[in-house]
């Protein structure tokens, strides 16, 4: 893959990452009174940390290090 491609890459990573941390921030003045749209959102964090935890997208040095 070319170095460009790495740079694009890491910055999509990095988009997404900011808006799920902005959602996580101001999600609950939106969906204050949209309980279908909060079970929603549970339901994605959820399932986007539990993969982020099973996959383990941590760096390499840490894959075997005790968690504290």
């Amino acid at each position: 893959m070319a170095p460009g491609w790495y740079r694009a890459i890491a910055a999509s990573v990095l988009s997404l990452h900011a808006a799920d941390i902005t959602w996580v921030i101001f999600g609950a003045f939106f969906t204050r009174g949209r309980s279908r749209l909060a079970a929603l959102t549970h339901t994605k964090a959820t399932a986007s940390k539990a993969l982020v935890h099973i996959f383990s997208f941590y760096r390499r040095e840490d894959l075997n290090a005790p968690y504290h």
